[in-house]
């Protein structure tokens, strides 16, 4: 495992976060124990994928997607293993569901003629409780221990011992034609379709848009790759 929590300052630094649960793991429990299956991998199962490369090549796999790493695994005979050299992967696809590589993996909810609609989701060390009963920075350690972890079976056998917080995050993106990621608000999306401006603000004031539920900017973009 090359990072801990997909990049966590990423998540916290520059983008807005929608904080759904957060999970206290006390010293001596067991990860496993405290945080359910269904938070720390995405599918229930290693699931049929394909991954493409931006040569054109592909390779099929048993895939899934690790949000404590924020990492796409894949089961190479009995070992869990992480998807390597990121950078050139065009997309992976899981299922039904499709990832790209920017800075991260990122969802796709949907691709448009210039501009993409993604999302991110992940599980993250958001802070750890000292002795003295205040919360402080994030343990390094704990990074370098949980990046020697290869399998989930590792992670069942893993013991806090001090109280650490966990906090399951998600955030929605655009991808503009250069790449560059940008939160998926109002101003960014006037912004990236300034030639409609007018026509996009009266959509999202009259259908009262709110911007952290995924269907609702599923439809604004859909509606703003029409004008």
């Amino acid at each position: 495992m090359k990072s801990l929590f997909f990049s966590s300052c990423f998540l916290l630094s520059s983008y807005i976060v929608i904080a759904q649960k957060t999970y206290k793991v006390e010293a001596g429990e067991a990860f496993a124990d405290i945080i359910p299956k269904n938070e720390i991998v995405k599918y229930s199962s290693f699931t049929d994928g394909v991954v493409t490369m931006k040569n054109g090549k592909k390779a099929t796999a048993k895939l899934n997607y690790h949000y404590l790493f924020g990492e796409i695994e894949f089961i190479n005979q009995k070992d869990t293993l992480s998807l390597d050299n990121e950078n050139a992967i065009e997309n992976v696809a899981i299922g039904t569901d499709s990832f790209i590589y920017n800075n991260g993996y990122l969802q796709l909810i949907r691709k448009g003629k210039d501009h993409s609609l993604v999302k991110k989701e992940g599980l993250i060390l958001t802070d750890k409780l000292k002795e003295n009963g205040g919360f402080g920075k994030m343990n390094a350690s704990y990074g370098q221990a949980l990046r020697s972890i290869s399998s989930r079976n590792a992670l069942k056998q893993l013991i806090a011992n001090e109280t650490l917080v966990f906090t399951q995050v998600k955030e929605f993106l655009l991808i503009d034609s250069k790449s560059d990621l940008w939160t998926a608000n109002k101003k960014n999306f006037l912004k990236l379709y300034p030639g409609k401006k007018k026509e996009l603000e009266n959509f999202i004031d009259t259908n009262n848009i709110t911007f952290n539920k995924e269907e609702d900017l599923l439809r604004v973009f859909q509606y703003a790759e029409t004008l």
